[in-house]
């Protein structure tokens, strides 16, 4: 069933994108002329002139296999509604004051620059135009000479001081590697690469409070917030920033905010009082971000959902490689359809050609009625998350894999519901608000992080009300393992369990006593758990908590689930998935569900469960048809 809020979200979009580019269309106005064949694209040639001349520039046709030289624009459209006007060909052409100002200050006093930019060399009001150029736009950016990434005027001076700390950390980070600042782009992962850095060496930070005050202002430029810089700078071979009258490899501004974005001695000189750390774009507008098998897409499409989209339908064109679309044609860009019909193909795409069902733990739903069909992650829905399915390390259905009998590899009945095959196994009782962006305080300057109260009630609750966790010992394992989603399922599982404990009885002022082998207490075993930081732990769990509730349900286990959870949900493992998913029945169905979304739920996260099942030990429990609705 189509969702009448996306369509009117489209139509929305569709008029915007009239008003901006074509207000009124008299013969003055520049009128586009079609491409001539499908290997065509649109070079722009900005005309030279002095400083206070108005922008002209010229509009050639070009091919794919033999194109001239020319340079790429990677910049953010801004305000639409702000806008002005150049002359193309001796007629008005509207375009964004953002990109007017590139344009002037790429402009070259006595010869033509010959450039690329989306909103001037793509018609956007012809959707199969823009469809096919879109899926072209890795080509673009590759064939392109150089890619220059404009982050706008520098207003307030801080372009200068911001690179020059760029230049020097850059330095410092490259020092002891095979790397320069020639062959940056041979450095594959860049986040890999500061890890290793920093195991082996520690960085001496050489900034003013100046310079970290340029820093901020640089990565909070609305560039770094822009979905299509994913593509662009992973398709582009040189890239140079340009911040006013400076530049700056964009390589190096990557690496850089990197290893300032992951370290937390940084965290603790820069932290900014609002608790924003930087922008949500640092780790993600780099060539970290790489283009990769179906299977890892959703992965990737949801990573970028913090990014700032005009079009909802980009949320999955700006994430498909070409090859991956020429492979499977039903995830070309098509901006005929709307965006529930594009998250939907790209779902039915998925489960056809994997095999698997790990895009349904990416469901979420942002509003009070849910969207329809439930089983279709909204990726536009902006409730993020850390996706609990996401690691491969959980193994709820005991390797039980999903299946069908259709031959299109997936089964999906009329109205788009879903048929799946699983067992519910439980029902939610209570639910209730994690430790998270009330209670859970990670500025590192402030000491106490938690309310005791809310940290000391869900404790003594779950020792009241659990008959899964039989002593002492077992509650506070569960409590920490769900808090923690397995302890974070990476890392030393002793290390985190001592910053557990340190959290623990911090956050409750002592009032509760940590067991250790049913003996000891954590005041008994401070010289222990001091040298562990409880702030890695909180930081831990604030990631896990954001979205999300703890439940309990009415066999005993405690869990951790959606944010819109309700009593009298049920847990279900469905055959195929990983993790456990919270299902609501729908109407008077006896196997209709919605999908609320994925969960974890502490002891049958390894399959343990399934296993007592299998062995005849869980007799009310049988498999069932689960229709997701």
């Amino acid at each position: 069933m189509e969702n009448l809020t996306q369509n009117s979200r489209d139509r929305g979009l569709s008029l915007s994108l009239q008003k901006f580019f074509s207000i009124t269309r008299p013969k003055q106005h520049y009128q586009y002329e079609d491409l001539p064949d499908a290997l065509s694209f649109r070079i722009m040639e900005l005309l030279p002139g002095k400083k206070r001349e108005s922008i002209k520039i010229r509009l050639h046709f070009a091919n794919w296999y033999s194109p001239p030289k020319y340079e790429a624009i990677s910049y953010a459209w801004g305000d639409p509604s702000n806008v002005t006007k150049c002359i193309c060909e001796g007629r008005k052409l509207i375009i964004t004051k953002s990109l007017y100002e590139a344009l002037w200050h790429f402009r070259l006093p006595d010869k033509s620059r010959y450039l690329w930019a989306d909103a001037v060399c793509i018609n956007q009001l012809h959707n199969n135009e823009r469809s096919h150029q879109v899926k072209n736009m890795k080509r673009i950016y590759e064939n392109a000479a150089g890619t220059l990434v404009w982050l706008g005027p520098d207003k307030k001076g801080s372009a200068a001081t911001a690179f020059g700390a760029i230049e020097r950390l850059g330095t410092q980070l490259l020092q002891n590697s095979e790397y320069t600042k020639l062959n940056l782009k041979s450095i594959f992962d860049p986040a890999k690469f500061v890890l290793e850095y920093t195991e082996e060496t520690r960085l001496h930070v050489a900034c003013s409070p100046q310079e970290w005050e340029a820093l901020k202002k640089l990565f909070t430029c609305s560039w770094f917030s822009r979905l299509w810089v994913i593509q662009e700078l992973n398709s582009s071979t040189v890239v140079d920033t340009i911040w006013g009258s400076s530049f700056q490899d964009s390589r190096l501004i990557a690496l850089c905010g990197v290893w300032i974005s992951s370290s937390q001695d940084i965290g603790k000189l820069i932290w900014i009082n609002d608790g924003t750390f930087f922008h949500h774009g640092i780790r993600m507008t780099i060539p970290v971000f790489k283009f990769t098998a179906l299977k890892e897409m959703p992965s990737k499409i949801y990573q970028a959902s913090a990014f700032f989209a005009t079009d909802p339908r980009d949320r999955v064109f700006a994430m498909m490689d070409s090859k991956l679309t020429s492979q499977l044609p039903g995830l070309e860009p098509d901006y005929s359809r709307s965006a529930a019909e594009v998250f939907r193909g790209f779902a039915e795409t998925y489960i056809r050609e994997t095999k698997s069902l790990g895009i349904l733990s990416y469901v979420s739903h942002s509003a009070k009625e849910l969207v329809i069909p439930t089983w279709v992650p909204q990726f536009d829905s902006g409730v993020t998350r850390r996706i609990i399915g996401d690691h491969g390390v959980y193994n709820t259905s005991n390797r039980r894999g999903y299946s069908t009998t259709s031959e299109s590899g997936m089964e999906v009945l009329r109205q788009g519901k879903l048929r799946l095959q699983g067992i519910v196994i439980d029902q939610v009782v209570t639910f209730e608000s994690l430790i998270g962006n009330k209670h859970l305080n990670l500025d590192p300057t402030i000491k106490t992080g938690t309310d005791p109260d809310t940290c000391t009630g869900q404790w003594e609750s779950l020792l009241r009300q659990t008959e899964q966790y039989t002593s002492r010992k077992a509650c506070l394992v569960a409590y920490a393992m769900t808090l923690s989603c397995g302890l974070d399922s990476r890392g030393n599982e002793k290390t985190r369990w001592m910053e557990f404990t340190r959290f623990l009885a911090e956050s409750t002022q002592g009032r509760v006593q940590i067991p250790n082998d049913g003996e000891t207490s954590v005041s008994d075993d401070l010289s222990e758990t001091q040298q562990h930081d409880p702030l890695s732990f909180r930081r831990m769990v604030f990631g896990w908590a954001r979205n999300r509730r703890l439940f309990r349900t009415a066999r005993g286990h405690i869990g951790m689930g959606p944010w819109n959870i309700q009593p009298d949900d049920r847990v279900a493992i469905i055959f195929g998935g990983e993790v456990p998913f919270i299902i609501r029945k729908c109407g008077d169905s006896s196997n209709e569900y919605h999908l609320i979304g994925e969960a974890y739920v502490h002891g049958i996260m390894d399959g343990e469960f399934v296993r007592d099942w299998e062995d005849g030990k869980m007799p009310h429990v049988t498999e069932q048809d689960i229709i997701i609705v």
